[in-house]
């Protein structure tokens, strides 16, 4: 089975209320056992999205199929879902909308695990983790049972992922990183232990690192024996609806245009990864993020599961909803370590705009408010030695080596003067030479008067020749989804569960409360995935702990 994607391995204000609530849609369920339910929407031509096509029944389908678990999504969480239903003894029937798994990622975030302690990796308390996480990006609004989840659950699961990929000379060994060690001033660049990373995946170069894990994965359980169906370039279109209102179905289209009809007795699984290929929900959900390019080729992730359990009666988190939003890897831009590294930052315009001393996630937010989402990191000839002292870890690079690479690549402006950098990166020659000056001043003082960054991170602007990259983040994927219990229940307006559904992975919302999500925990976005699949997949086959 092929991996459909083609770009290279990934490195690591109008606020649009619930589509629900704000614009009073209400939920209603056909008297038809054999017919889709629908919500009786009102929607306006910036929301388009949310109506739903004509409702099929049961009729319509060419073919009908019989399963335990119908899995939506073949990516992190619904491999991971398929292959758990499957061992506990589930029938499984997966639509895959394209021709193969589909999924990125080169981490993944547990607590605790075997190899962890193996490696001699010292854990941090997983609440300690996890209270700093909800103090900090997540701002205390994520749903604290979901991450209970990740305490709870993470080591078990961990540990059995640990044992389906390590062994596999294809994709494992795997290595538990230690927590980033940063100087005592730059507790902003915290990092704790907890991810894991699969040596020999991580190491392809041709492959993503998780699509190549779960492809292999899949293959071991279908040797196995497990009773996994896969419908590859077979997207799933709507779901089916009894007259109670449980989900008992999903309807698939084929490539040759044949609806079938795929019934579970025990649940319906949402895993289709988000909405970063969707201009018009990135714009009402995540306003902030919306022009952003998105680092997902081809439009993949449209947020179909997201609209098809919508149409089924559920709820869409409230706005704003969270995005991964990375330099790396980069759309349309060369792709080199150091974006954080807190040299001189100037805008579009030329201009110094902010603070530059700020970790990783936080940066782009800055950005966000700049022309174009972007700015350029500028720097002179002593950026060998200085780059030293910058306080950014692991997340800075080699400059000594990087920077004549991207020089002889020609991806790096340069100018033997001041003006002749301002030319080359297209800003307003006069207004980027008066920035340079007077940050050129503030380094003198050893005080920033201007944003107050720490005296140890003002390197001046002198020596030529001067650099400069331009920087900008990009949709890594979206991380909210469908409003969710603790189960991964798909919720309603009025919060109680829709029985038979549950949305997992980035279908699925609740777990990061922020705009951008925390990246002290690298891998956490896979790890939720995983976690979530998982766990999903035990409460449709019965398993209640």
């Amino acid at each position: 089975m092929g991996i459909k994607i083609t770009r290279r391995n990934f490195l690591a204000g109008s606020v649009v209320t619930s589509a629900a609530g704000a614009l009073a849609f209400l939920a209603s369920c056909s008297p038809d056992s054999t017919s889709t339910s629908i919500q009786a929407e009102k929607v306006d031509d910036s929301m388009s999205f949310l109506r739903m096509p004509d409702p099929l029944a049961e009729g319509d389908a060419s073919e009908i199929l019989e399963a335990d678990v119908v899995v939506i999504g073949l990516g992190n969480a619904g491999t991971i879902a398929s292959i758990v239903a499957a061992e506990m003894g589930a029938k499984v029937i997966v639509f895959q909308k394209t021709e193969g798994v589909y999924t990125f990622g080169n981490a993944v975030a547990f607590p605790n695990s075997k190899i962890m302690a193996s490696n001699g990796v010292i854990n941090d308390d997983p609440w300690s983790i996890v209270n700093d996480i909800q103090r900090g990006l997540c701002q205390n609004h994520s749903k604290t049972k979901l991450w209970q989840n990740w305490v709870k659950y993470g080591e078990e699961i961990g540990n059995w992922w640990i044992d389906k990929v390590g062994d596999n000379q294809q994709i494992g060994p795997i290595l538990a990183g230690p927590a980033e060690t940063v100087d005592a001033d730059n507790p902003w660049n915290q990092t704790y232990a907890g991810t894991h990373l699969p040596q020999a995946a991580n190491a392809q170069t041709d492959k993503q690192p998780y699509a190549l894990i779960c492809e292999i994965m899949l293959q071991d359980a279908l040797e196995s024996g497990l009773d996994i169906d896969v419908h590859y370039s077979t997207p799933a279109i709507q779901l089916l609806t009894d007259e109670t209102g449980r989900v008992i179905g999903a309807f698939g289209k084929n490539a040759e245009g044949v609806i079938i009809l795929a019934k579970a007795s025990k649940g319906i699984i949402l895993a289709t990864g988000g909405y970063s290929g969707n201009d018009a929900m990135r714009s009402a959900y995540m306003p902030i993020w919306k022009d952003l390019p998105t680092a997902q080729p081809d439009g993949i992730e449209n947020g179909d599961g997201i609209l098809m359990g919508y149409w089924a009666g559920g709820k869409i988190e409230d706005a704003p909803h969270s995005a991964a939003v990375h330099y790396d890897p980069k759309v349309g831009l060369p792709s080199y370590f150091g974006d954080v590294v807190p040299f001189l930052r100037v805008n579009l315009n030329g201009e110094r705009f902010s603070n530059e001393d700020m970790g990783y996630a936080l940066m782009p937010l800055q950005d966000a408010l700049q022309p174009e989402g972007c700015h350029f990191q500028v720097f002179d000839d002593n950026y060998a030695e200085d780059s030293l002292h910058m306080g950014q870890g692991s997340m800075f690079g080699d400059w000594a080596t990087m920077i004549p690479q991207a020089v002889e690549a020609g991806e790096i402006y340069t100018g033997n003067t001041i003006e002749e950098l301002g030319e080359a990166i297209g800003v307003p020659v006069d207004v980027f030479v008066r920035e340079v000056e007077r940050y050129n001043e503030l380094c003198d003082k050893g005080y920033d008067e201007d944003f107050g960054k720490q005296a140890g991170r003002l390197k001046p602007v002198r020596k030529s020749p001067f650099y400069a990259f331009k920087r900008r983040g990009s949709i890594l994927a979206t991380l909210s989804g469908l409003d969710v219990d603790e189960n991964y229940n798909v919720l309603r307006e009025d919060r109680t569960p829709i029985d038979g559904l549950y949305a997992v992975g980035n279908d699925s919302g609740g777990m990061f409360g922020g705009i951008n999500y925390p990246l002290n925990l690298p891998g956490v976005s896979v790890g939720r995935a995983i976690l979530s699949g998982c766990i999903a997949a035990w409460r449709a086959c019965g398993r209640d702990e």
